[in-house]
Order: C-alpha cells, then sequence, then structure tokens
C-alpha cells in the first residue's frame, strides 16, 4: 500500500485496513480484499480474519459468535482465537452489549466442554465487562448463579467483576457534573 509516497510495510498496512473496518471506514472492504489477494502468507490470512471480525456489523459479530460458541468447528483454534481478540474492541461497547447476556449464559456450557486453552483465550476475550452499572450487575449476577465454573474460568469472572466495578467507581469519581 502506498500512502502518499511512503512504503508501508506489511504489518502496518494490516494494521491499517483492521483500523479503517474498525470504525466502519467507507471502501474498507475493497482494501481488505485487495490486501488479502496480496497477502497469502499465515500471517496475512489471521490479519484479514482479525480486520474482518472488527466490523462494527452485528451481522458480523452474530456470524463469528456462532462459530466461537461451536467447539465441532473446523477453524484452527488459532483463528477461534483471533476471531476471539477482535470481536469488542472498546470503541463498540454497544455492538458488545448486543451479545453480553449470550455470552454470559454460554459460559458454563462452554467451561464445561472446552479446555482450559479455549477458555484462557475465551475468558479474556469474551467475558463482557463494559463499565456500566448494568454491566457489574450482569457480572455479579453470574458469578452468584455460576459457582460451579472451573478455577481458571471462575477467577476471570470474579476479576472481571471486580475491575468492571472498579472501572465504574474510576469514572464516576472523575467525572465532572455539568452545572
Amino acid at each position: 500500500m502506498q500512502l502518499k509516497g511512503l512504503n508501508v510495510s506489511q504489518d502496518l498496512r494490516w494494521t491499517i485496513i483492521a483500523h479503517l473496518n474498525g470504525v466502519g471506514y467507507a471502501g474498507a472492504d475493497a482494501l481488505l480484499a485487495a490486501e488479502q489477494e496480496k497477502d497469502k502468507s499465515d500471517t496475512g490470512q489471521s490479519s484479514a480474519l482479525a480486520a474482518t471480525v472488527v466490523r462494527p456489523d452485528a451481522k458480523v459479530k452474530e456470524e463469528w459468535l456462532g462459530r466461537i460458541n461451536d467447539l465441532q468447528t473446523k477453524l484452527p483454534f488459532s483463528r477461534i482465537r483471533t476471531a476471539m481478540e477482535s470481536m469488542y474492541p472498546a470503541s463498540q461497547n454497544k455492538l458488545g452489549e448486543q451479545t453480553a447476556a449470550q455470552r454470559l449464559a454460554q459460559l458454563p456450557v462452554l467451561d464445561k466442554a472446552a479446555g482450559p486453552v479455549f477458555m484462557r483465550s475465551y475468558n479474556v476475550s469474551m467475558i463482557p465487562a463494559a463499565c456500566t452499572a448494568d454491566s457489574v450487575q450482569r457480572l455479579a449476577k453470574a458469578a452468584e448463579e455460576y459457582k460451579d465454573l472451573s478455577a481458571g474460568t471462575r477467577r476471570a469472572l470474579l476479576v472481571a467483576h471486580q475491575e468492571d466495578a472498579r472501572c465504574v467507581a474510576i469514572r464516576k469519581a472523575i467525572t465532572v457534573p455539568l452545572s
């Protein structure tokens, strides 16, 4: 990719394409397709997946959430992990909130059926914490209901709840009231 006469490295090109896709930039899908055509490497495939999944599109999120939750998928775990890591950036809290209850409801099911490697990635990326009072309450309810989770998943849920409550407290402390 040429940016005003500059030769941009492959990694930077993918970073730019992922960012443009993540903000829903018009034409980003064409840039993604063009770069995907040029870069057939494993890293390129992974980068293309991340740039696809990060799109602010509820249908894309729903499709990939289904793939993530399908433990019988033929996709390699590295691709599923990439999708998990790219699904819900902080700039897409509203999209994340649309599936938050579903992801929490799926937590005990996945925890019983998936292995610890899958759950470590899932716990980091997919437990929904949005730095809102509703999110804190949702996580508290899940922590109360899901006492039979594996030790790692239970700890991740409790930490997510604690950090979400901390975020809300910090946000409240630094918010300047409008007169």
